[in-house]
């Protein structure tokens, strides 16, 4: 499995810290907020989604990335969320342990942020549009809406509520 998608879904929930006030801030200071472990609640269980319950756990990797792991009860998913600075635009790959993966992107900086992409289905060979919708509600919660595309029609796979932990 490519490493890049393997960090898609990671990379959208660390934008989802990424507020106004710090959009003028390099890069490395943007994944600040997102360090540290969270405690999410999904209101849509799926195996896409994950559980009910969920943590995401959030560390530095380099000047303009961050790691994402998110677990809960029979549930992985791994991924980043980097900035790169040529094209401003963040990139956030990830993937599951069965081989599917999605990658998505944004320019968007802000208190909400659309990243777009696709989602591959490794059983069935099958890839279709995602989106994923951060809203940054403080710096320690911010909401997760993950949506698919189905003829036309988006919709809900998952969405989160995440608060960070106290370390």
């Amino acid at each position: 499995m490519h490493p890049f998608v393997r960090t898609a879904f990671l990379a959208s929930a660390c934008a989802a810290l990424i507020a106004p006030a710090v959009a003028a801030a390099p890069p490395h200071a943007r994944f600040d907020g997102l360090i540290g472990t969270w405690s999410c609640t999904n209101i849509y269980p799926s195996a896409m989604g994950g559980p009910a319950r969920q943590t995401r756990t959030y560390a530095r990797v380099g000047p303009s990335s961050v790691s994402m792991r998110v677990t809960g009860k029979g549930f992985e998913r791994s991924g980043y969320l980097a900035y790169v600075a040529a094209t401003k635009t963040w990139w956030h790959p990830f993937s599951y342990p069965n081989g599917n993966w999605a990658v998505e992107s944004t320019k968007k900086v802000g208190v909400r942020r659309t990243y777009t992409g696709k989602y591959f289905n490794a059983a069935t060979g099958a890839t279709i549009p995602v989106r994923d919708i951060f809203v940054t509600l403080s710096s320690t919660r911010f909401t997760d809406l993950g949506q698919y595309q189905v003829a036309g029609a988006w919709k809900t796979g998952y969405s989160g509520t995440c608060t960070k932990q106290k370390t």
